[in-house]
């Protein structure tokens, strides 16, 4: 094997070596370039080439190169060495060779540890790109059930060094950031060192499981036939645009051809301009620049190689430079611990702070509760004592002008017929007396009922509005209700007095709240707002209940006009009965429309002022 890769580079070494007639005659612009640059150069230059790099580059690249510097620099004697990657480093650090070809892992390590100039890069035929002019393809057999980088693990690999940059060690990064460890294929794979069978070779007779290329070549042997076609594939082939072969990984320049710190800038001037303007060969290999080497520098890094190789030591530069995002993270996540720590423990005292304030104020409401619940029931028993006595007072009436009657005509029955006897005419008095005093009794209470005359003072509106809203608020009924106090916008209204019983008021407003709230208990009704209103009119003042229930018709409006009495917990017959008596007694009214927007219901309370009569009713 190693006697065809020396045959090949003897063969490229005698070609350089060939007199220039044999070679590539100059054009007008290489017979400038050649004028200007006679006294350039010195006398002797060394020329390094890296060991190991593909026998196409020697054919194409190397030895057409140094024929076509040695035509243009005739008084200059370009001699070569091959040398490993290691010993080009170290002779351009020294400056013991003066132009140097490696590949672009080994250039980039060698920029690292001393001044060198790229004059150019190999451009292949099908490349446009000299930044992606190279990659590696990981070839399989069209039926091989390896599918992914990963199924490559426990498999036997060929490609055709150990020792180069690409394809194997690229392929070795690629592997390692599967998580595969990179000795397994150090051990397990065969290297054919560009001799024959070579790792195309192999993988056709199934001697291996997978091949590490260059990229294209799979393609070339296909085309002029070497290869059957379809036979093969490429393993988890990158879209790569504008790049003509099927690539496994990520694209990189091309073999180097690069000064030393040895050369003068006035030398690498005139070599540069010689190289980039060099004819391309019969293959239409040329030279090109390439800016962009960070892809071949990640595989360094990744296999800890080249000018990375002090990540293999143990120290706090290494560690740090290995593990920088993990501890930046895990000092993150720390920092962010201690602020949530210190967060929750700030939340928790707050909501302590919180909770006891509401459980206070919760006793307080409850408190509130309790008294408001017993209040509106003193309310409401006054309420209905007041209808019962009513009642009372009109099924009594009849018996007791009967009695009143028989009892006077039984007095003067006695006083006419039973002169004498004194016992039976004073029984006869007293039942009449008493029978009267019962009877002013009734009639004194039939009258109140009848008149509503009621005691009343001059009381502040908002004061019954506010104990009102606040009763109503301290009930279930309230539960889920939103109770908006609209009367408190209007500020003519908190100076504003009336004439009336402030406890039966208040029980009126209160009774209409809690019906507005029960016509809103219905599921499908989404806005549960009441509306508490007022307004000063010219001859009275009325005070609106609002709510946003169901619409009703015309006739069960009127009929609340006219209310019956209800056993029903959410009817509307005894409250409303107590709210027309209590109106009534306070020469007032109530009325009831529908909305304007046509949802829910609208009961408003009229109260005359004082020397006013005859209010007509709201519409």
């Amino acid at each position: 094997m190693k006697i065809i890769r020396f045959f090949t580079i003897f063969f490229c070494l005698g070609v350089c070596s060939l007199p220039i007639a044999s070679q590539v005659e100059l054009n007008d612009k290489d017979d400038v370039i050649q004028k200007k640059s006679e006294s350039s150069l010195p006398s002797k230059i060394v020329v390094g080439y890296q060991k190991n790099l593909p026998a196409v580059f020697f054919i194409e690249s190397f030895a057409p190169t140094l024929a076509y510097l040695r035509k243009v620099f005739p008084k200059t004697t370009f001699s070569s060495q091959e040398l490993t990657a290691q010993e080009l480093l170290e002779a351009a650090k020294r400056g013991s060779v003066h132009l140097f070809f490696s590949d672009s892992g080994t250039f980039n390590t060698v920029q690292h540890s001393s001044s060198n100039y790229q004059l150019g890069t190999v451009v292949a035929p099908r490349v446009k790109n000299p930044n992606e002019a190279l990659g590696v393809a990981v070839i399989v057999r069209n039926n091989s059930p390896v599918r992914r980088l990963k199924d490559l693990k426990g498999k036997k690999i060929a490609s055709e060094s150990s020792e180069i940059f690409h394809p194997w060690m690229v392929f070795l990064s690629m592997m390692k950031k599967e998580g595969i460890s990179t000795e397994e294929f150090a051990k397990g794979s065969l290297f054919t060192f560009s001799g024959y069978p070579d790792p195309l070779s192999l993988l056709q007779t199934g001697a291996v499981d997978a091949a590490v290329v260059s990229t294209c070549v799979l393609e070339e042997l296909e085309e002029n036939g070497t290869l059957p076609t379809g036979r093969f594939r490429v393993l988890q082939p990158q879209n790569h645009k504008n790049f003509p072969c099927k690539v496994t990984s990520e694209l990189f320049p091309d073999t180097v051809f690069a000064a030393s710190h040895a050369l003068d800038p006035s030398s690498v001037k005139a070599l540069s301009v010689a190289l980039l303007t060099m004819p391309a060969t019969r293959a239409k290999y040329s030279w090109g620049l390439a800016n962009d080497f960070l892809v071949a520098d990640e595989v360094l890094r990744q296999l800890e190689i080249g000018h990375y190789s002090y990540l293999r030591e143990i120290n706090w530069k290494v560690f740090w430079e290995k593990y920088s995002f993990g501890v930046t993270i895990l000092l993150l996540g720390v920092i962010g611990f201690v602020l949530h720590f210190l967060r929750v423990r700030k939340l928790v005292e707050i909501r302590t702070a919180h909770l006891k304030f509401a459980l206070t104020q919760k006793g307080k409401s409850e408190t509130e509760a309790r008294e408001a619940r017993e209040r509106l029931s003193a309310m409401e028993r006054a309420g209905i004592v007041a209808d019962m006595s009513s009642l009372v007072v009109h099924e009594l009436r009849q018996p007791l002008s009967a009695v009143v009657s028989y009892s006077g005509g039984l007095e003067m029955y006695l006083r006419k017929t039973q002169k004498g006897d004194l016992t039976s005419y004073e029984l006869s008095q007293k039942i009449v007396l008493n029978a009267q005093k019962v009877s002013d009794i009734v009639e004194r209470v039939r009258y109140y009922a009848k008149t509503g005359r009621v005691q009343r003072n001059d009381v502040l509106l908002k004061e019954i509005l506010e104990r009102a809203a606040k009763t109503f608020r301290h009930t279930t009924t309230a539960s889920g209700i939103t109770l908006l106090e609209a009367w408190k916008e209007d500020a003519s209204l908190k100076e504003l007095t009336f004439f009336v019983d402030p406890l039966e008021i208040e029980l009126a407003i209160v009774n209409l709240l809690r019906n507005g709230a029960q016509a809103m208990q219905s599921e499908h009704i989404r806005q549960k707002v009441l509306v508490l209103s007022a307004s000063d009119h010219k001859d009275f003042i009325s005070v609106s209940v609002r709510d946003f229930g169901s619409p009703l018709s015309d006739k069960e409006i009127e009929r609340l006009s006219k209310p019956v009495k209800s056993f029903k917990r959410e009817g509307l017959g005894l409250g409303l009965t107590l709210v027309h008596r209590i109106m009534e007694a306070h020469a007032g009214h109530i009325s009831f429309s529908r909305a304007s927007d046509g949802r829910g219901l609208v009961a408003t309370l009229i109260f005359q002022r004082k020397g006013v009569s005859n209010v007509k009713p709201i519409s």
